[in-house]
């Protein structure tokens, strides 16, 4: 299956129906939102999109708090030119 030809919700679909780690959806996720599944940065806010539920810095993984970071000061860096 081509994931990359795959909408947001069809990953998101996909990944309930299985209960395995999908490397593929995971890097198509990535490439998307910098982050891994199911993660995504909102107006600097960490939303883990399964739940569509906002996750703060002190309750996520160390990762994806480095991924978060890593995102903001792209964004802001963005901004300031």
């Amino acid at each position: 299956m081509d994931y990359n030809n795959l909408a947001e919700h069809q990953l998101l679909r996909i990944s309930k129906r299985s209960n395995v780690h999908n490397q593929e959806l995971n890097r198509v996720w990535y490439s998307r939102h910098g982050m891994n599944f199911p993660y995504e940065l909102k107006k600097g806010q960490i939303i883990n999109r399964l739940t569509d539920v906002a996750v703060n810095d002190d309750e996520c993984d160390k990762m994806i708090l480095k991924q978060a970071e890593r995102l903001r000061e792209k964004r802001r860096n963005k901004t300031n030119e």
